[in-house]
């Protein structure tokens, strides 16, 4: 197999654009860890060629590197994954203390009390005191998108453990004898721009930081990518749950506390039934990825389905993508992500 070139016409491009599905992106596709597609078309928001090597933003699709950094914190024997958070952490509310770090993974802890657009805003050093001093919600959380405290809290907790900032205790937590191919937070990371969710009408402010500060350790917003290094992250979590990849770090820990498969918990925060919420949203055909996908496929998405991977580990089928042109948040999860996914998992068996 040869990798699909961005000048290729294997990939739907005219179709999508006439569509309304996407008009630029960025796409990368493997089959037993083969690619089949590595592409990219049209420019960034200010304008700049993309290409396959091109480093986004991915928010949220970026967590299961933070899940798999604290797995391999685990296998250091820094922690355990059922450790309290009050155990790692001071002057918690006792309520929220008490909870574990798997329950934060797995968004079973009910953070609602800071939502993304107040973690975006506030400054790092704010951020890090509205998430220490939040209580978790009773029951059930009624909102969205407000966990994100609680992957502040993970920071955290890395950052205590490790002696070190995230941005430097992940990518050295990842790194081994059989090293990650992983999204990261560093710093120096020139991050092309995304066309912005209506935010300069509707958030202004947001719009602003985002452009004026392109880049935030951020558990939750700060990852960086492209499409060739998150899909190749995901072949590797395809090898631990297979447990064909004992020597990386953390590769047991994940095998156990991610690919555990079981009852489902119930997702206080997003109030939804999850069989696995350690970082990897399992069962994909559930969060709208679309049919193509075997039982046991895992995946997660980023700023309302603008980013997202999936990994099927009975076809062998990666895909990740990137599309720039940001929609509205319904119809990208709803109708882009599953169309895309299903153009892009049928060129898995044609013959190159």
């Amino acid at each position: 197999m040869t990798a699909v070139r961005a000048s290729d016409t294997v990939l739907p491009i005219e179709a999508w654009a006439r569509d309304g599905i996407a008009t630029r992106g960025q796409i990368y596709a493997s089959v037993g860890g083969v690619p089949y597609v590595d592409a990219a078309w049209g420019c960034d928001g200010l304008g700049m060629a993309i290409t396959p090597d091109t480093p986004f933003r991915v928010y949220c699709a970026g967590k299961p590197a933070l899940a798999v950094a604290l797995c391999a914190a685990e296998d250091a024997g820094l922690l355990r994954l059922t450790d309290s958070l009050g155990s790692h952490l001071e002057g918690l509310a006792p309520a929220l203390a008490e909870f574990s770090l798997l329950d934060v993974l797995g968004h079973r802890a009910g953070l609602g009390g800071v939502g993304a657009f107040a973690t975006a805003l506030a400054p790092p050093a704010l951020r890090r005191v509205l998430a220490l001093t939040q209580t978790p919600a009773p029951g059930p959380h009624p909102g969205k998108y407000t966990e994100f405290a609680g992957w502040e809290l993970l920071n955290a907790v890395l950052e205590v453990v490790t002696g070190e900032p995230v941005e430097r205790s992940v990518p050295e937590l990842l790194h081994g004898r059989d090293a990650w191919t992983a999204p990261t937070l560093d710093p120096r990371a020139e991050v092309a721009v995304n066309v912005l969710w209506r935010g300069e009408r509707r958030f202004p402010l947001l719009a602003e930081r985002y452009l004026s500060e392109p880049f935030e350790h951020n558990a939750a917003l700060g990852w960086v990518a492209s499409m060739r290094t998150l899909g190749r992250f995901a072949e590797q979590l395809l090898e631990c749950a297979a447990g064909s990849a004992p020597s990386r770090p953390g590769a047991n820990e994940v095998k156990r506390h991610v690919f555990t498969g079981g009852e489902p918990v119930w997702d206080r925060t997003l109030e939804r039934w999850c069989r696995l919420g350690h970082g990897v949203m399992l069962d994909v055909a559930d969060h709208y990825f679309g049919d193509e996908w075997n039982a046991g496929s895992f995946g997660h998405a980023g700023f309302f389905g603008v980013t997202w991977f999936a990994a099927d580990p009975v076809s062998g089928v990666v895909v990740a993508v990137h599309l720039v042109d940001v929609v509205d948040a319904n119809q990208a999860v709803m109708v882009r992500r599953p169309r895309v996914a299903r153009d892009v998992t049928a060129l898995a068996g044609r013959d190159r």
